[in-house]
């Protein structure tokens, strides 16, 4: 992906002495790279292509794709034949990439923050990335690169001047952050909250907080850690985060109980704002945020708790807040017409992921919506739960009976059980999303308000691309009847 700097990115000499490889082929030592990419579907021209191996594709099997596309230099651990252009030999390309990201943190000055949690993570950085660009040139990982390649790709794309990097450190398994967490080498860490996703490869709820508490492995003692007061874990996170040596001043809380260093004092939910009051230092705040619900609202004042602590004046990034919107596939709303001439059609899309807290945290927002039509829900499985998967998805019962939700529709074999649970007629269950989306022509009515969500390999997004081919069709209905009326 092309960074949209004047500067070049790097250059191809600092790009093999980073990653410590053999050039090969007719090249300029100082050509400009402008960005790095893993992918040639969105490889620009003056990019560098770096030719990962991975569970199933081998990039390598696309370097000549990536010249023809733009690619000024290849990084690669084959030997290739004739290439179309200079490329840069290594003993392995995932290596480099780490190497590159390394180089790239080394080599700028910027504060650095980092993010994890169970929930909310590319919300929260999105939010923290926002308000950090009021006071600065803020660099931050685009989409979900959370990963052991999304973060080293995120660290070499962050130019050399910028004043602020913001990154987002993801897991499934214990280790996998204290890696990248030390490439990072954050000064601020955010925790946002501890919930049982991943459980069933961590076993519990305390398991997960020490892996999310890995976050703190790439900090020193001067580093600052921004804690969840409200949560369980609570005090497994402040014990890690004493034990790699952060000091008491530096250990700072968010969340509703009093004792906390920003305190959340009321959230007032309006259609599609939300108004934080909360405190600190004894004063009381109150902003207006573009985004919907409580969960968002204690991600919001986590942003402030970091913003606080390199900003004296807090107020200067409220404005940041009130356009606000969700990231797609987070909440983000979508208006279809699905009959001619009727009431649009309101579509939450939550289909990025899904787990116990996010899905309580969307059914109420769903609640608050003002509809003329009715409150429908459209919910894949939850994975990653373990033992506890069916009742955590039979517990949701209760929650969407009491959230004014009309109707449930449920696909999946986790899923099956919630809809046991729900009183009849309250509840249609199919066997999949595919079935689910080819159901919808019958049961969608305009005004209605539907919300879809799921882990990601439930598919849901296959309901949001149903409810577009339903809006396509309508429209050009519509067209059609509008031409033979001339």
């Amino acid at each position: 992906m092309t960074n949209n700097q004047a500067a070049p990115l790097w250059y191809l000499s600092d790009i093999a002495a980073a990653v410590n490889g053999r050039i090969q082929g007719t090249a300029v030592y100082d050509t400009n790279i402008m960005g790095i990419s893993i992918d040639t579907r969105t490889l620009e021209k003056g990019d560098a292509f770096i030719a990962l191996v991975g569970p199933h594709h081998d990039g390598h099997d696309h370097i000549e794709q990536a010249f023809m596309n733009g690619a000024v230099v290849v990084v690669t651990h084959k030997e290739i034949s004739n290439p179309l252009g200079p490329i840069i030999i290594v003993n392995d390309t995932l290596q480099a990439l780490n190497d590159l990201g390394a180089a790239a943190r080394a080599r700028c000055s910027a504060t650095i923050f980092a993010i994890t949690g169970s929930v909310g993570k590319t919300s929260t950085k999105e939010m923290l990335a926002k308000a950090l660009s009021v006071l600065g040139q803020t660099h931050a990982a685009e989409a979900s690169l959370n990963n052991q390649w999304g973060v080293p790709l995120s660290l070499a794309r962050m130019p050399v001047d910028t004043v602020y990097g913001v990154f987002e450190l993801g897991m499934n398994h214990a280790n996998e952050i204290k890696p990248l967490s030390i490439l990072v080498s954050p000064n601020y860490s955010l925790i946002t909250n501890i919930s049982s996703a991943h459980i069933e490869n961590l076993g519990s709820l305390e398991n997960i907080a020490r892996a999310k508490a890995e976050i703190f492995s790439g900090m020193d003692a001067d580093g600052c850690v921004i804690l969840p007061q409200d949560s369980e874990q609570f005090s497994i996170l402040l014990a890690e985060a004493r034990t790699q040596g952060i000091q008491e001043k530096n250990i700072i809380t968010f969340g509703y109980k009093q004792n906390s260093t920003f305190q959340l004092i009321d959230v007032i939910l309006e259609d599609q704002k939300t108004k934080l009051i909360f405190s600190f230092k004894g004063k009381e705040y109150s902003l207006i945020s573009g985004l919907s619900g409580k969960h968002q609202a204690t991600n919001i004042l986590a942003v402030i708790a970091v913003v606080a602590q390199i900003c004296s004046d807090i107020e200067v990034v409220f404005p940041a807040f009130e356009d606000m919107q969700p990231v797609k596939g987070r909440g983000n709303r979508l208006m279809f017409v699905i009959e001619k001439n009727q009431t649009p059609l309101l579509v939450i899309d939550e289909t990025h992921n899904a787990s116990p807290i996010a899905m309580r945290a969307a059914f109420d927002v769903l609640s608050q919506i003002p509809t003329t039509g009715r409150r429908l829900v459209a919910l894949g499985d939850m994975l990653e739960l373990g033992e506890t998967a069916i009742a955590e998805h039979v517990a949701l019962k209760d929650y969407l009976l009491s959230s004014n939700v009309d109707h449930v529709l449920t696909c999946g074999p986790l899923m099956a059980h919630l809809a046991q649970a729900l009183p009849f007629g309250r509840n249609t269950h199919f066997m999949n999303s595919e079935e689910m989306a080819k159901a919808l022509h019958e049961i969608l009515k305009p005004a209605d308000v539907l919300m879809v969500k799921g882990s990601r390999s439930s598919k849901m997004k296959m309901i949001i691309k149903a409810i577009e081919d339903l809006a396509l069709q309508a429209e050009t209905k519509q067209k059609i009847t509008e031409i033979m009326v001339q």
